[in-house]
């Protein structure tokens, strides 16, 4: 639904009629406008469509909460080739578009896990609002702060072999760590080994401190307890 505090009252009138809402010739403009905003027109879904895949990829991919694009960066240049993308934000889908052709679905919630292509990755830096030291703090309250569950039923569904996940260093923090506890407890039961660490860009020679906690996710029946993650950050800069 469009904005409708810019409609006029005759046509916040009409619009209650298309709706059925009855009674309404004698409210205010306000209430009209209260009244309309609790009619959702859910717009189908667009269909996936799934881009070619090169010859040469070594994997595929999906990026959610993609941002402007920083896990696509990273695993492109590893040989990885995405098959979709998910972001709320508009303007972030658009700048994704124009620098990896690939448009970014939108509310991944609307998304079905079933009609997402199969990959092999699956990176998320799930929303951080709900957990950062300079938000409110809402945790498993705000509704930003549950959307790993999302992740997690793409994951139940696609069985993905690893996933990278990354927020806030403050996610370890918040309720005494039970909420940290929590979301690796969920991976876990998923079905998939779990490694956090901290990483920040300073420490790859990215003039930036932005801490990180990053979550590898490996799927149980590939991982390999024989060998090491390794966390240390390779020494000089990034390309």
């Amino acid at each position: 639904m469009s904005d409708i505090r810019k409609l006029t009252k005759k046509e916040l009138l009409e619009k209650c009629k298309e709706h059925n809402i009855q009674k309404c010739s004698s409210k205010t403009k306000s209430q009209l406008i209260e009244l309309l905003s609790n009619f959702v027109v859910v717009q189908p879904e667009k269909p996936i469509i799934v881009p070619p895949t090169p010859k040469d990829a070594k994997f595929k991919f999906i990026d959610l909460f993609c941002g402007v694009g920083g896990f696509n960066q990273a695993l492109h240049k590893l040989g990885g080739h995405c098959v979709f993308a998910s972001d709320i934000d508009e303007h972030c889908r658009n700048i994704y578009e124009k620098n990896y052709g690939l448009k970014p679905h939108g509310d991944i919630t609307k998304v079905d896990p079933k009609s997402i292509p199969d990959f092999d990755i699956l990176t998320g830096g799930f929303p951080c609002q709900s957990f950062s030291n300079s938000g409110k703090k809402g945790g498993f309250g705000d509704k930003r702060g549950q959307l790993y569950e999302n992740i997690l039923e793409i994951a139940i569904e696609k069985k993905p072999s690893f996933m990278f996940l990354e927020n806030v260093k403050h996610i370890k923090k918040i309720d005494n760590g039970e909420v940290f506890k929590h979301i690796v407890g969920c991976i876990q039961n998923t079905g998939y080994h779990v490694e956090t660490f901290e990483l920040s860009p300073h420490q790859l020679g990215v003039p930036q401190q932005r801490e990180r906690v990053i979550f590898v996710c490996i799927r149980n029946d590939l991982y390999d307890k024989t060998k090491e993650i390794n966390k240390t950050p390779p020494e000089g800069t990034i390309d």
